[in-house]
């Protein structure tokens, strides 16, 4: 609820903005915001065939170079491989090439160019990369290079939702993944990196990208190093990227714990995630006092650190009651329903 409070306060100060909201909580905001419906833009990415590739990096970005590293990223995640491994990767990276090399690109190509090759890695590596291309999320990811639909980001307030995302359980390891939760994870990849191309469009705006779930993206390797590239640009280009994340620990890598301005910790029961959140407030962990401060807080109240390092105790009020019932997910009471 704060988190959306201060981004609808900032498109009503002349920002604009991009929500990734895979668990679909703010496709009513038209209907809440009715002054603001104009400036809304809702994109429902379905796998309905107008939406085939339109997260295909190769249909995202105008340049070939920059697409080839990002599907390289998103394939090493789909298939498991690392770059330490010497024979999956370059055959991976081999392919990708020969793909781009081609006057119209997809990553349904690479299939083809590992078939081609016709070794023992590249046919499995096919036959693998072939599995998922059978369920319904990866028609999003994978096209055969013709652009049938893109996402407008011309509106202030643009608030992204991809259908039937299954995101893995948050301590769930990543080798007990489905293949849908892998492919949901990707996904949410490219979504993030999507807003590379949002926050390169209006230069002279600023610009706030905001990722919800973003854990599903940061405890993976190349997720998490497409993010440390998203924070990058968005220094560059007057962005601020939004993370929202069930626990503190999901944002201890080094590269982007050093990136962080602004962070508002909530009310957690838990030792070890409090002392986690206090790290990252830069304070005193082992401080029983101010573990006690993070497990007391009240609702709307949170520990924040300001762009000084300041940190203190501090109590958001979303001011409208129209904003706090349309930020409101909690479940509706019998109560409310009239029961």
């Amino acid at each position: 609820m704060n988190s959306n409070s201060l981004l609808l306060w900032a498109v009503l100060f002349g920002a604009r903005a991009v929500i990734i909201d895979p668990k679909a909580e703010r496709g009513h905001w038209k209907e809440a915001f009715p002054q603001l419906a104009s400036e809304i833009n809702i994109t429902r990415l379905t796998k309905d065939e107008v939406n085939r590739g339109i997260l295909d990096p190769y249909l995202i970005f105008d340049k070939k170079e920059e697409a080839e590293e990002i599907c390289l990223e998103i394939l090493t995640f789909l298939l498991g491989v690392t770059i330490q491994d010497g024979v999956k990767y370059p055959t991976l990276s081999r392919a990708l090439k020969r793909v781009s090399a081609r006057p119209v690109c997809g990553l349904l190509m690479v299939i083809d160019e590992l078939r081609a090759e016709s070794t023992e890695v590249s046919l499995a590596m096919a036959e693998h990369l072939e599995s998922f291309a059978s369920l319904g999320l990866s028609g999003l990811l994978l096209s055969d290079g013709v652009k049938r639909n893109t996402v407008d980001l011309e509106k202030r307030l643009n608030i992204i939702q991809v259908d039937d995302l299954m995101l893995p359980d948050k301590d769930k390891k990543r080798e007990e993944y489905s293949a849908k939760e892998i492919l949901s994870v990707a996904v949410m990849m490219v979504v993030s990196t999507f807003n590379l191309k949002f926050i390169r469009t209006f230069p002279d705006d600023y610009k706030i990208v905001n990722i919800d779930e973003a854990w599903s993206v940061l405890n993976v390797a190349q997720g998490a190093e497409l993010t440390n590239r998203l924070n990058r640009e968005g220094r560059a280009m007057n962005a601020g990227i939004w993370y929202s994340v069930q626990n503190a620990s999901d944002l201890q890598d080094g590269k982007l714990k050093n990136s962080l301005g602004m962070v508002f910790i909530h009310r957690m029961t838990d030792t070890s995630e409090i002392q986690s959140a206090l790290e990252l407030l830069g304070v005193n962990k082992d401080n029983k006092a101010n573990i006690e401060v993070v497990q007391n807080l009240n609702n709307g109240e949170c520990v924040m650190r300001d762009l000084y390092g300041r940190v203190n105790k501090v109590k958001f009020d979303v001011i409208l009651p129209q904003m706090f019932h349309a930020f409101d997910t909690r479940p509706v009471s019998k109560n409310e329903q009239g029961g």
